[in-house]
């Protein structure tokens, strides 16, 4: 696409949202950063091509490449429900290359073309939104609870641990589980998730549930504060975003935050102890 396109196109775009727009050249294509956002804090960008007379304004494969940090639960019927109905909303078609998958839209009259960006915008941001949400109750985490409640039952006196319980009914914040050992609290949280989006929730939980009792643990004899980090689920806590969250976390740790992980349970007493 030459300059005097890109500048006619931009030009255009800006007249009719009055807004502040970043564009980028890319070749035959450019890419315009726009001010809307998703839930997950990311700014949307659209990219637009000339295809002989059409211009075809895509997302650029960036929704299915997890550009936008979410994963598409295309099996969850909930889910799917909402996303045919923004697809449908905004008139989007979809497109698979061999490693590729595009949502784009397209139109002929160059004066129309502010339309299709706001619909295809609109369109992203609603999507990666939906996708931050969990729907219903993940089965991964779900089972990672059960397991994780067996082996510490299996270690330790019955009794030992209060599971899913508020430390206190006023404060009203939930923990996995709860010990009470040696006249002191501990607190243990289980993360897991069955995609990067719905393991990131869990340990986002987790670490919000923590700092809030933090002003309080003096007062609440607490003296552990334990993460229990499923890491069987290989493809999903290597992804970036979970990585980035797991680095965060490991940096949080000290004498009184520790962090475990489902592979070192067999070294857990010491862990709770030491």
């Amino acid at each position: 696409m030459i300059m005097n396109d890109i500048d006619i196109i931009f030009e255009i775009i800006k007249s009719a949202y009055q807004s502040l727009w970043k564009i980028k050249n890319h070749g035959n294509t450019i890419e315009l950063i726009t001010p809307m956002v998703t839930t997950n804090d990311m700014f949307v960008s659209v990219f637009i091509t000339r295809r002989g007379d059409d211009f075809v304004v895509t997302d650029g494969g960036w929704i299915r490449a997890g550009i936008y940090e979410c994963e598409l639960d295309v099996e969850g019927a909930v889910f799917n429900r909402v996303f045919d109905y923004y697809l449908n909303s905004f008139d989007i078609h979809e497109t698979t290359t061999k490693y590729q998958v595009f949502y784009y839209k397209k139109i002929n009259d160059i004066d129309f073309l502010p339309n299709v960006v706001f619909d295809v915008s609109n369109f992203i941001s609603s999507v990666v939104s939906a996708a931050n949400i969990q729907f219903k109750a993940d089965k991964i985490e779900n089972s990672f609870k059960k397991r994780a409640r067996s082996f510490l039952d299996g270690i330790y006196d019955k009794d030992t641990f209060e599971y899913d319980h508020p430390i206190n009914e006023q404060l009203g914040v939930k923990f996995s589980a709860i010990s009470h050992l040696d006249g002191r609290q501990q607190l243990i949280n289980f993360v897991s998730g069955s995609t990067s989006t719905y393991f990131t929730n869990s340990l986002c939980r987790s670490m919000t549930n923590f700092e809030m009792i933090k002003p309080f643990k003096e007062n609440l004899n607490v003296n552990r504060m334990i993460t229990l980090v499923d890491d069987s689920q290989k493809k999903v806590v290597t992804t970036s975003q979970v990585t980035t969250y797991l680095q965060h976390l490991y940096g949080l740790r000290d004498d009184e935050n520790k962090v475990v992980l489902w592979g070192q349970m067999n070294n857990f007493k010491e862990i709770m102890v030491g």
